[in-house]
């Protein structure tokens, strides 16, 4: 019986479907992964903007002793439903509610909305709430 020997010059097709089954479960995998890199990068930037907002809202307090908010606010807490009330007070420069023409806080205008309010990376306005009997400010 004679034995006939092929010179093998390419990949098979099996060969070629697994490297390609490879590649997919790898590209994938990598997309995954880089969607969930874009949710955290989302997390951090809410967080830093929470904190610079609170942060920016005491620091107006401090340079003109009140809150950044109309003096009829509802006492104890003032729970705006915009807070686009608040935010004008530390970018604005208005003489009547920024008379020293502070800037407590930068945000570009794609962080807002159509009525003005400051919203987190999925659109939703951020709610402020000041309690003026305990002096604290919260942002969610």
């Amino acid at each position: 019986m004679a034995v006939i020997c092929k010179n093998r010059n390419g990949f098979t097709l099996i060969e070629l479907l697994i490297v390609i089954l490879i590649i997919g479960i790898l590209f994938g995998l990598l997309t995954i992964s880089i969607r969930f890199a874009r949710e955290n990068v989302k997390f951090a930037r809410q967080k830093s903007d929470r904190q610079t907002i609170a942060a920016a809202i005491q620091a107006y307090r401090h340079e003109y002793g009140r809150w950044p908010c109309d003096e009829e606010a509802v006492y104890p807490v003032f729970a705006p439903t915009n807070n686009y009330e608040i935010i004008e007070y530390l970018q604005s420069y208005d003489q009547g509610k920024n008379e020293r023409e502070v800037t407590f806080m930068n945000f570009d205008e794609y962080n807002r909305d159509g009525a003005g309010n400051l919203c987190n990376p999925w659109k939703a306005p951020y709610k402020i709430t000041i309690d003026l009997s305990k002096d604290t400010v919260e942002v969610e």
